[in-house]
């Protein structure tokens, strides 16, 4: 089939501590990474039947790059 995407590959991670300040404060730190490897993602083959040129070809791509957060949350 023309109109049939490669397959998608994207990988999450994420890691988390979490310290006792004292019995009943907390202190949670966290890191997550989305797409860890790096994987590009191409989008479905463009499935206009009118353009003629872009026809069963990939031009996109979709998602994005790697990309890392951090996360700093006091509980109470």
């Amino acid at each position: 089939n023309v109109l049939r995407g490669t397959t998608q590959k994207r990988f999450d991670f994420g890691l988390s501590k979490e310290t006792n300040i004292t019995e009943v404060i907390k202190l949670q730190f966290r890191w997550d990474v989305f797409n860890l490897f790096n994987n590009v993602n191409f989008a479905l083959p463009a499935n206009d039947l009118q353009d003629a040129t872009d026809f069963g070809r990939i031009t996109n791509t979709v998602g994005g790059p790697r990309v890392m957060q951090f996360g700093l949350k006091l509980k109470f």
